[in-house]
C-alpha cells in the first residue's frame, strides 16, 4: 500500500511538472506569435503608409474616393473632374468609386477629398479646412478678363486648386495658362468665402451654376445630380484646356504669319483670314485688322477707348458721309468697324489716330 501511494504521489508530481512546462512553452509561444504578428502589422502599416501617395492610389486597379454629403459645390466637382481627367491619360481602366459619406471608415487606405480624415487613416487626404495646411496662391497677376471682373490677391486654395497644383501638369502642358488659373481661382476664392477688392464676395459663373444643380428638397437624386456637376466642370475645364492651346498656337502663328504697320506709334496689325478669339493676342497691337467669312475687312480697336463716338451705330450711308470711307459697320459700343476692302480699312484707322480719339 506504501509504495503504490509512493509511485502515484511521484506520478501527480511528474504530471504537475510536465503541465507546467507545457503551460511555459506555450506562453513563450503565444508571445512569440504576438510578436511576430505585430512585427508584421507594423511592417504592414509602414509599407501602407509609403505606397499612399495620391500618385499612388490613382494608378491602382480599384480607386476608392471619399467627399462630403450633403450639398455640392464647384470645388468637390472640380476636383472629381481633375481625377478623371487624370485617369483617362494614365490609367483608363481603372475602377472609380465614389462614395459621398462624411462617416469614413477605420483604416481607409483610399483617397479623401475635401473632408479631415479619421484618426486611424492610411491614405491620402486634400483638404483645405484645417488652417495650418491651407497655401496660399497670389493670383493679382491675371488680368480682370480671366477673373469675371475680380480682382484677386492672395488667394487660399480649395481642393480643386490642391489637386491642379499637383496633377495639372500631367494632364495639359497649359496648365500655368491665365485662363485656366483665373477658371479655378474664383473657384479657389468662392468656396473659401474670399472677397474681392471692393469687399464683395468672389462669386464664379461655375460655381453659380454648379449650385443650382443640387436637389430641391422634392428631390431624391443627389448622386445624379453631383453627377452632372462634375461633368459639367470637366467638359468646362477641358474647354478652357482647349482655348489655352489655341491661344498658344495662335501666338505662335502670328509670330510668323502677321503683317505690321505702324503709324503714329500706333501698331496696326493684319492677320489676314484669321479667325481671332478675344484674347489670342498676348502681343498687344493697338488695332488688329482681318478677313471675315465674307471676305470683308474687320478691325477692332485694342487699345483702352474706341473708334470715334459720331461712328457708333451709323448706317453705311451716314458713315460714308462722316468718315468718306467705304465703311460698312460701326459697333454701337464703338469698338470694331468693317469696310469692303483694306485700304478702307486702314483709312478708318488712321483717322481714328489723326483725331487724337486713343
Amino acid at each position: 500500500m506504501g509504495i503504490h501511494f509512493y509511485f502515484y504521489k511521484l506520478f501527480i508530481n511528474i504530471l504537475i511538472v510536465l503541465i507546467y512546462v507545457f503551460m511555459e512553452l506555450k506562453n513563450k509561444l503565444l508571445k512569440n506569435v504576438i510578436k511576430r504578428k505585430e512585427k508584421y502589422n507594423m511592417k504592414n502599416k509602414i509599407k501602407n503608409y509609403k505606397i499612399k501617395t495620391l500618385k499612388g492610389i490613382l494608378h491602382q486597379n480599384r480607386i476608392k474616393i471619399y467627399i462630403h454629403s450633403g450639398v455640392f459645390h464647384a470645388d468637390e466637382c472640380m476636383s472629381i473632374a481633375i481625377i478623371k481627367m487624370y485617369l483617362e491619360r494614365y490609367n483608363p481602366n481603372a475602377e472609380l468609386i465614389i462614395r459621398r459619406n462624411r462617416n469614413i471608415p477605420d483604416n481607409f487606405k483610399g483617397l479623401v477629398l475635401d473632408e479631415q480624415a479619421p484618426e486611424n487613416f492610411y491614405g491620402v487626404c486634400i483638404d483645405h479646412h484645417n488652417i495650418d495646411d491651407q497655401i496660399k496662391e497670389d493670383y493679382s497677376y491675371l488680368p480682370l478678363s480671366y477673373t469675371e471682373g475680380n480682382w484677386l490677391g492672395e488667394t487660399t486654395l480649395a481642393t480643386c486648386g490642391l489637386l491642379w497644383k499637383q496633377l495639372g501638369h500631367k494632364i495639359t502642358p497649359y496648365y500655368e495658362k491665365n485662363n485656366i488659373q483665373g477658371f479655378l481661382a474664383l473657384i479657389n476664392a468662392e468656396d473659401n468665402g474670399e472677397e474681392n477688392q471692393n469687399g464683395y464676395r468672389v462669386h464664379s459663373s461655375i460655381a453659380s451654376i454648379v449650385k443650382k444643380l443640387n436637389p430641391t428638397w422634392i428631390e431624391n437624386n443627389a448622386d445624379e445630380q453631383f453627377n452632372k456637376a462634375v461633368e459639367l466642370c470637366k467638359q468646362t475645364l477641358e474647354r478652357e484646356i482647349a482655348n489655352a492651346e489655341a491661344i498658344s498656337k495662335a501666338n505662335e502663328w502670328l509670330r510668323e504669319n502677321m503683317q505690321s504697320i505702324n503709324y503714329k506709334r500706333k501698331w496696326i496689325a493684319f492677320i489676314g483670314e484669321f479667325k481671332p478669339t478675344w484674347g489670342y493676342f498676348d502681343m498687344g497691337p493697338d488695332f488688329m485688322i482681318w478677313t471675315n467669312e465674307e471676305g470683308k475687312y474687320m478691325a477692332n480697336n485694342k487699345s483702352d477707348t474706341s473708334f470715334p463716338k459720331d461712328w457708333w451705330g451709323k448706317t453705311k450711308i451716314e458713315l460714308k458721309k462722316i468718315t468718306g470711307v467705304n465703311m460698312n459697320f460701326c459697333h454701337a459700343n464703338g469698338f470694331l468697324i468693317c469696310c469692303d476692302d483694306y485700304d478702307s480699312i486702314i483709312k478708318a484707322i488712321k483717322i481714328t489716330i489723326d483725331h487724337d480719339y486713343i
